[in-house]
């Protein structure tokens, strides 16, 4: 009778026992999602690690772009320059060989430095340079520098009566304004108006 009783207390202690099931195939689950969030976050940092690198090295090409650029653009302006300073020279020859030459022919002489001041005109013309000589012309403060106000009846009230200084301009855009006069009327003739409407 011990027998059957010990074996009913082993199972009553059995049973009194909290059972443990473990589920073999939850337990592999929770493994592999971690595993699989681990792998996810790997691949977004080397991805974030490439792009970055990426974006440094565009950067870096962007920069050295601009460098060049600005360096050729440089070398443009001074290739520019130099050219233009060679052009220039055998107008700079003439002028030192016309003050060289022995003459008592004035005539002569101004003819040889007309010859030198017209190859630098054309040397201008050439490099699109316009020459603004406006007399006769209405003032325009976009053009012209008033000096004076002339008194005459030559010209039209505020038009250019004297140019005391050509200006120039290149490619639409103005180098140096015109030195100008600009005509009023006489002021006798003023005068006479004014006695005229007293009387």
């Amino acid at each position: 009778m011990d027998k059957p009783t010990s074996l009913e207390e082993k199972w009553a202690a059995e049973a009194a026992e909290p059972e443990l099931i473990v589920d073999a195939e939850d337990g592999n689950n929770g493994d592999d999602s971690d595993a699989g969030v681990t792998a996810d976050a790997t691949e977004a940092e080397r991805q974030v690690a490439e792009l970055t690198d990426q974006l440094r090295r565009q950067q870096a090409e962007m920069a050295n772009f601009r460098r060049r650029t600005e360096r050729d653009r440089e070398e443009q302006i001074a290739e520019a320059r130099r050219q233009l300073l060679r052009d220039l020279l055998p107008v700079l020859d003439d002028f030192e060989r016309s003050l060289d030459a022995e003459t008592d022919n004035l005539d002569a002489y101004r003819e040889g430095v007309e010859l030198i001041l017209k190859s630098l005109h054309d040397f201008m013309n050439g490099a699109g340079v316009e020459r603004i000589d406006p007399h006769g012309d209405p003032f325009d403060p976009h053009l012209h520098q008033a000096v004076e106000h002339s008194e005459t009846d030559e010209v039209p009230e505020h038009h250019i009566a004297t140019v005391y200084q050509p200006g120039y301009s290149h490619a639409g855009r103005l180098l140096r304004p015109a030195m100008v006069g600009v005509a009023r009327p006489p002021a006798a003739a003023d005068d006479a108006d004014s006695s005229d409407s007293d009387a």
